[in-house]
């Protein structure tokens, strides 16, 4: 290794950035909501679908039985749509790197909410009408407990709670007005307070967390970035390492043979030998001597242009 083929070492780091830095912060955010809502869906299918089932067994009756059944079959179609979304996205880690799957998921996540919430949301018009009082007061505190639940469930992505809230909350007082067998005073107003105030609450997690995922993969980014630029420096470092030696190997040999040259015309001197083999043997010996000088100037000046 010579110091010709040390100068093609580039001496600078280029920074590297990426043009598409908002594309990945878009990207890693709808993979991690994605995989907040797989995450949850178990948790949320099931409520569901027992807050269902325990309010057709509590409003039972035989007057009412057809409605129930028919409200329950409903229920029952938004937790088979759940469970279709368990079953074929059960894999660990699906989502990782593949944001339009993501993007897909929630879609379909969204589209199953709609029709979950849209079982509460038939339930005000074919089965609240035929309660008591204090019946339509649990089914209403049922829905208010699901909603609230929701803000864990499905605010992340907050189009998801929108679905489930409109359809199971937002259209009742409309409903109720058809019916005019309503027994709870005030009742349309409470459900739009209620609407207001857990809408409200969704939009703020949303935001919260969007940020916080934000600042997440901005962090692992910059991470990333620091690593890579810790293992270039490493790099530099080595080729440095690597330079130094070959430029002291190279030093070495103008230096030795400056230091023979140096003791045999010492030799010739001390000995006071003459004659032309001895004026011979001096020239060449000065001619080696300049000749190593030149390189070992040309090599410090090698070695300037490059700190330079």
């Amino acid at each position: 290794m010579t110091l010709s083929s040390e100068k093609s070492i580039p001496m600078k780091i280029k920074r590297k950035t990426s043009p598409h830095k908002d594309i990945e912060l878009d990207s890693g955010l709808i993979i991690a909501q994605a995989d907040y809502l797989k995450l949850n869906l178990y948790v949320a299918n099931v409520g569901t679908t027992s807050i269902v089932l325990l309010l057709t067994y509590f409003f039972w009756a035989d007057d009412l039985a057809s409605d129930l059944i028919g409200w329950v079959s409903f229920g029952l179609v938004g937790t088979f749509c759940r469970s279709l979304l368990m079953y074929f996205y059960r894999q660990p880690g699906c989502f990782d790197n593949k944001p339009s799957a993501a993007k897909h998921y929630l879609y379909l996540y969204t589209g199953a909410t709609v029709i979950s919430g849209a079982t509460f949301g038939y339930g005000w018009l074919a089965i609240v009408p035929h309660l008591s009082s204090y019946e339509q007061l649990i089914y209403l505190l049922s829905i208010v407990a699901l909603l609230f639940g929701g803000l864990f469930a499905y605010s992340p992505y907050f189009p998801a709670y929108i679905g489930y809230s409109a359809t199971a909350l937002w259209l009742s007082p409309l409903l109720l007005n058809l019916s005019s067998e309503i027994y709870v005073t005030g009742l349309a107003f409470g459900i739009g307070l209620i609407s207001l105030v857990s809408t409200m609450f969704a939009f703020r997690f949303s935001n919260t967390f969007k940020l916080n995922k934000e600042l997440q993969l901005n962090i692992y980014r910059l991470l990333a970035e620091v690593t890579h630029k810790r293992d270039e420096a490493v790099s530099a470092n080595l080729a440095k390492s690597r330079f130094l030696a070959s430029v002291s190997h190279d030093l070495r040999q103008p230096m030795q043979a400056i230091s023979l040259t140096l003791n045999t015309l010492q030799q010739l001197i001390l000995n006071k030998a003459g004659g032309e083999n001895t004026k011979q043997l001096v020239e060449d010996n000065l001619t080696g001597l300049h000749h190593s000088v030149q390189y070992l100037n040309s090599m410090f000046e090698a070695l300037v242009s490059i700190s330079r």
